[in-house]
């Protein structure tokens, strides 16, 4: 990887918190009443 876009340590960093991250995605979509399928967030859009 050389883009430049990403650094190694954001990288790491992900990875790291890779748990961290996602449950706290979660608890977001879940308190906005979304969802991670795309038709129910079509559906609940409209």
């Amino acid at each position: 990887y050389d883009t430049g876009i990403y650094t190694w340590s954001y990288f790491y960093s992900l990875g790291k918190n890779e748990f961290q991250l996602m449950w706290n995605y979660l608890k977001t979509l879940k308190e906005q009443s979304l969802s991670r399928n795309s038709t129910t967030i079509m559906k609940n859009r409209m």
